[in-house]
């Protein structure tokens, strides 16, 4: 089978392309992407595709770079497509955004093909990830800690459609093809070395494996990451049905019963524990960090997840809370209606009755009518805050809140009403009681309400 045929058929064991597709060919210059560019363009007809090629110039190289970026506009002449390229000084980058120039570079250039993506209403990009990367990616996962999903190397195709064509051949093949057709292409200086982590890896550790160890090592490890990948997806069809069973949305929280959860395998409770903070504050957290979380499911406490998500459990129930800063906010209500708190996502819905009242959901607070000599002003607390109890004398906001074992990252999210210069409601925990109605007579209701999002 020669390596058209082949990469033609895994397109069409993993689905990758449809008739009709536009795929834009992420191209570097290098023998991979010039590879994977060629064979695409041999097979476009058959498929049913058109193409287009997308170049970032990193910057990083100076003449080399520039080098890279003409080499592939000539490549795409060759080829009558159509080319676009863009320049981003990845070095500044890395240095505002605070990550490595290999993060800032792989940013860039995804940023680039999805705007590009939506700009040409494309459907698929095609990157030239092959087997070897592959390979080394597992390697890298293996030595800085992973699971089985990192175990999984790098995905044939995510939710954003990345697609990887060539994914299932060696570097061999590919200098094979490259070699038999006259390809030309130019090579990135900075592979040559060993400055970068995976350098180190393409250069000493897979050799090493190759000579003393299995000359057929990079294919046993594809095969192994094959099965690997088999696993994990029959695994995460798991995660995602108890997922969906057990978790409680909110814009900030996610929560869930931590008992029933702790009924679950320890290993589908962790993945459950990573997807929630992925969704909440999209970052992977360490496994070391997930069994922290973990522990405090049957211990009890609290977790800094990261720099803006925290993790606590109260009476049996596990919440994760996105930090979230709150302005400044106060809003007058004189009469019936329902009404806007965009500062909170809610909407507070003031009605009038008269009659028997239920006092069982906390989210609603009744008044007496006759007791309302001033408009009703909802607010965020402020430092200092007061609040008269029955039988308790005055008490602050802040230590009723502590009493109530909120943690002090979800004190914030707790708005009061406030009476004629009285807070008379700390909303969702405690009222005053002075204005408290008596059943049979003429009532305020006062409704806290999530607002829906209709998008």
């Amino acid at each position: 089978m020669d390596i058209k045929e082949k990469v033609l058929n895994y397109i069409k064991k993993h689905k990758l392309l449809h008739a009709g597709d536009s795929v834009i060919c992420a191209v570097s210059g290098g023998a991979d992407s010039v590879c994977m560019l060629d064979i695409l363009y041999d097979i476009k007809d058959e498929l049913d595709i058109s193409l287009s090629v997308a170049h970032l110039n990193h910057c990083l190289r100076g003449e080399e770079a520039d080098r890279d970026e003409k080499f592939v506009k000539e490549l795409c002449r060759k080829y009558s497509l159509h080319c676009y390229t863009i320049k981003v000084d990845v070095n500044k980058l890395a240095k505002e955004s605070k990550v490595s120039c290999e993060e800032a570079g792989r940013i860039a250039r995804y940023n680039f093909f999805h705007e590009l993506k939506e700009k040409l209403s494309a459907t698929k990009i095609a990157t030239a990830h092959n087997k070897n990367d592959n390979v080394e990616t597992v390697l890298m996962r293996i030595m800085r800690g992973t699971d089985i999903k990192g175990l999984s190397g790098i995905p044939v195709c995510n939710r954003k459609n990345v697609i990887r064509p060539i994914l299932g051949l060696s570097r061999d093949e590919i200098e094979e093809h490259i070699k038999c057709k006259g390809l030309d292409f130019v090579t990135d200086s900075t592979n040559l070395g060993d400055d970068y982590s995976r350098n180190k890896i393409r250069h000493n550790i897979i050799p090493l494996a190759e000579e003393q160890f299995n000359s057929n090592f990079i294919n046993v490890m594809a095969s192994n990451i094959e099965l690997f990948t088999e696993a994990n997806n029959y695994i995460e069809k798991s995660v995602n049905t108890i997922y969906d069973s057990i978790i409680s949305k909110d814009d900030f929280v996610f929560s869930f019963s931590a008992p029933l959860l702790l009924q679950k395998d320890v290993y589908i409770a962790k993945r459950i524990i990573k997807k929630t903070v992925f969704e909440l504050a999209n970052r992977n957290i360490s496994n070391d960090l997930c069994s922290l979380i973990y522990d405090a499911l049957s211990n009890g406490g609290s977790v800094t997840v990261c720099e803006n998500l925290n993790f606590y459990v109260k009476y049996d129930r596990a919440f994760f809370v996105k930090k979230q800063s709150i302005p400044d906010f106060s809003y007058t209500f004189d009469s019936p209606g329902i009404y806007k708190v965009p500062e909170l996502g809610i909407l507070v819905n003031i009605s009038e009755g008269e009659g028997p009242v239920d006092f069982r959901d906390k989210y609603t607070l009744y008044i007496d009518k006759s007791k309302l000599t001033h408009g009703l002003i909802l607010r965020n607390r402020k430092a200092g805050d007061r609040m008269l109890l029955p039988n308790c004398g005055s008490k602050k906001i802040k230590d009723i809140l502590i009493d109530e074992k909120i943690p002090a990252f979800f004190r914030e999210s707790f708005p009061v009403f406030e009476h004629n210069g009285e807070i008379i409601w700390l909303c969702g925990l405690r009222d005053n009681g002075k204005m408290r109605i008596l059943n049979g007579k003429k009532y305020i209701k006062i409704t806290l309400l999530k607002e829906k999002n209709d998008e």
